[in-house]
């Protein structure tokens, strides 16, 4: 039996765009968008994922709970 283990530094779900000009824009759904790394961990479909700096009821962040929304989605 093989196990796929993966580790994903979300960042608090803060990931950036890049412009034709290579500087760094925020993404269409705002500083904070977890839709990317729900896409990235699907992607990739390990067996377990070990989520770093996840942000969980933070003010900055929408006051979300980052580790439901990622298992849910």
């Amino acid at each position: 039996m093989k196990l796929k283990i993966m580790t994903y530094n979300i960042c608090s779900g803060h990931h950036y765009e890049k412009s034709d000009d290579y500087v760094p824009v925020p993404s269409q759904n705002g500083p904070y968008d977890l839709s990317r790394c729900t896409a990235v961990i699907k992607g990739i479909a390990p067996d377990i994922c070990g989520l770093n700096e996840v942000d969980n009821f933070m003010d900055r962040s929408g006051n979300i709970s980052q580790t439901d929304f990622i298992s849910e989605s």
